[in-house]
């Protein structure tokens, strides 16, 4: 029942306001606060157009909620209607209340200050302007608000006498846009100065607002409220930054807390190559430098380059910058010596003529530190590798020691070395250089559970007796299957310990010294990994063309004929999908194991790569090698192949066959001409055996 009774009053209230338009009275003012809610509604949709910048969706209530107002103010000034006059004052007071708030936000956002709004902050700034709004709908009521309404003769415009809580909400409303211009005035000092002329304009634009109220508070324009006309001149600021400046693009957001706090120094000069604005890593790097670089008494900004240039020695043999560059300098501070990565960009106005330049000051010493640690690691490990290269192929373990000692300056800072191998009960030297040159034929004796300490003090004793006595010495065990098997011993003139990572490349040292006891099995370990595909056991891709060269080579000197086969398994992919990847890595071990069976032991077979595997066939021809390649596919057709429990697992494969028809062409022609039979062979259905002459068009011969 209420709401149709609620629809009928609203109906009849919008039948009394249009009823009573036509005697309406259109005044100067009341007309001009028409083009100001065209104003301020211009910047609300420029402003909502734009509400991906910080600060946009707020300007955009904001001035929605101005235009608001100054419809409800144009109306009423227009109004003969005392009702109407009343009832469009309280529709604006959701504008008047609201203005201030969304002001006042927009400022907090557009200077980066978010953090002083919480949410629990932000209801409380709305409790008063929902109250005050709460007040003027029920005004009849009380009378807090208004408690008067004066006609003005002679006009169609009516005094408000005004209410206790119409100067509360002024004292609300003042206090908010005194927040906003607090805010603007600590952003001005914070920022750099190409932020500053933007934040004055929007604290210009503040103070109309204000002015526009003090002059209507003051009745100096009776019955005119003047705060809307403020708040256009406001927006013109706004609109004036948005199309003329882009200032709502150039938001200084990042300046605090990632300019400021970035842990590179940043330095921007302008044109006249003075400090505009610099970071406080970039203040902490130059404060450090020397007592001539002191901010105190003018501050950093607006201090010469020049003045760092005479300050930093390093600094100055690049300076004045004519363009972009790139260098490293040394900076020596507080005792340190620092190394500084500096980049120089040039800065473009809007005219995209040169404005000044952006140094970057990245303090790189740790860095530097970790790369020249990286690089004696990398010549420590070099060297490791010459070492155990030298111990594993050397004809007896005399001259790979000899090569230890050539080798040993990489790893360890020493003046001179000894090796002493374990035999029998003794230990025996087995080379010697610099510092220790001079003891020969050195031998200590040595037990079954003699302790390592007593060793190295014989050692010490016996090298002090040959006049080396002095300096640093380190002398580790030389481990052989658990066992000792010698010793290593390194020593300085100098008193300077062996630091933790000298001691450690020197243990690796011994390690490949040890190395050398079992030369003959590690080599022909190392071989056979180096030249064999791991799950086939086949010759790997790189091994067999050495190894199908030097065939070819003999060939070709002896006018014998020569062959390739390139098998590739057929729909491989679908024994890994149908039975998984390790049943497919048994399949093609045991595809090898089929080929290895046919092909003759002057043969040589090797893995491709995948699925594919490649034969070489000395002395055969091609209608011998595509009978070869035959047997070859009908044995992998007809092998059924098992995995754990899965059985019966049944491939074929295609078989391309070239051979060598000019004297002189290379292998890697042979190659190409037997894929292109293979590809010819999948192109005929698979499972089949393809060979090619010459070329691409000669005819591909049937498999007798």
């Amino acid at each position: 029942m209420q709401s149709p009774c609620m629809a009928r009053r609203i109906a009849e209230a919008l039948c009394y306001i249009i009823g009573s338009m036509m005697n309406w009275s259109f005044s100067a003012f009341s007309i001009l606060q028409f083009f100001i809610a065209l104003s301020t509604l211009t910047t609300a949709i420029v402003a909502w157009q734009r509400r991906g910048v910080a600060g946009s969706r707020s300007l955009a209530l904001g001035m929605a909620a101005v235009t608001l107002w100054a419809v409800m103010t144009g109306i009423e000034t227009a109004s003969t209607s005392l009702a109407i006059k009343i009832l469009c004052s309280k529709v604006a007071y959701i504008g008047i209340c609201s203005s201030p708030v969304f002001y006042l936000l927009f400022i907090v956002e557009y200077t980066n200050q978010e953090h002083l709004i919480n949410r629990q902050r932000l209801v409380l700034l709305w409790i008063f302007p929902l109250l005050t709004m709460l007040v003027a709908a029920t005004n009849d009521l009380h009378l807090w608000l208004w408690n008067s309404f004066t006609p003005i003769a002679g006009t169609n415009l009516i005094l408000y006498g005004h209410g206790p809580w119409f100067w509360l909400n002024v004292v609300y409303v003042y206090s908010l846009l005194m927040a906003g211009i607090l805010l603007l005035a600590r952003a001005v000092i914070r920022y750099p100065m190409q932020y500053r002329p933007q934040l004055l304009m929007l604290s210009l634009g503040l103070l109309f607002p204000w002015l526009g109220n003090i002059i209507y508070i003051l009745y100096l324009t009776p019955g005119e409220d003047m705060t809307t006309v403020g708040f256009a001149l406001s927006g013109l600021c706004l609109l004036l930054a948005l199309f003329r400046q882009g200032w709502l693009d150039l938001v200084p957001v990042a300046r605090e807390q990632v300019v400021e706090w970035m842990d590179d120094g940043l330095i921007v000069l302008d044109d006249s190559e003075r400090i505009v604005d610099i970071n406080l890593a970039g203040r902490v790097l130059l404060g450090q430098m020397t007592r001539t670089l002191n901010p105190l008494e003018t501050g950093w900004v607006g201090l010469p380059a020049i003045r760092i240039a005479e300050a930093w020695p390093d600094f100055a043999s690049h300076y004045p910058f004519t363009g972009e560059a790139h260098h490293e300098l040394t900076l020596q501070a507080a005792g340190k010596i620092r190394t500084i990565d500096m980049r120089v960009t040039l800065l473009a106005n809007r005219s995209v003529s040169r404005s000044g330049k952006m140094i970057l000051l990245h303090d790189i010493t740790q860095l530097k530190a970790v790369q020249m640690e990286a690089e004696r690691a990398r010549a420590a490990a070099e060297a490791l590798f010459r070492i155990g290269n030298a111990l594993s192929s050397a004809p007896s373990l005399a001259e790979g020691l000899r090569q230890v000692a050539d080798q040993t300056g990489f790893l360890v800072e020493c003046d001179g070395g000894l090796v002493m191998a374990r035999l029998h009960d003794e230990l025996v030297l087995q080379t010697c250089w610099g510092l220790c040159d001079a003891v020969k034929d050195l031998t200590i004796p040595y037990t079954d559970g003699m302790p390592f300490e007593q060793v190295q003090e014989q050692l010490d004793h016996t090298l002090d007796q040959f006049h080396t006595a002095g300096g640093t010495r380190l002398i580790l065990p030389v481990i052989y299957q658990g066992s000792p098997a010698g010793l290593l011993a390194l020593g300085r003139r100098n008193d300077q310990p062996f630091s933790d990572s000298e001691r450690h490349y020197a243990t690796s040292l011994a390690d490949q010294i040890s190395i050398a006891f079992e030369n003959a099995r590690i080599l022909g370990q190392l071989q056979e990994m180096a030249i064999t595909d791991g799950l086939t056991g086949l010759y790997n891709r790189r091994h067999f063309f050495v190894q199908s060269e030097n065939i070819y080579q003999h060939s070709l000197r002896y006018h014998e004929p020569f062959s390739i086969l390139l098998l590739d398994v057929d729909h491989f992919k679908g024994v890994n999908d149908r039975y998984g990847h390790q049943a497919g890595d048994e399949v093609l071990r045991r595809i090898a194991q089929t080929c290895l069976s046919v092909i003759r032991r002057i043969d040589i077979i090797g893995r491709y790569g995948g699925e594919e595997f490649v034969a070489a066939l000395p002395n055969t021809d091609l209608k011998h090698a595509l009978l070869v390649a035959e047997r070859m596919r009908a044995a992998v057709e007809n092998n059924a192949f098992s995995y754990n429990e899965q059985r019966g697992i049944r491939v074929t494969a295609s078989i391309g066959v070239s051979a060598m028809q000019v004297t002189g062409e290379s292998i890697e022609h042979i190659l190409e001409r037997a894929d292109q039979a293979l590809y010819a062979a999948k192109q005929s259905g698979r499972n089949t055996v393809r060979g090619l002459q010459t070329g691409p068009d000669a005819p591909l011969p049937p498999v007798p």
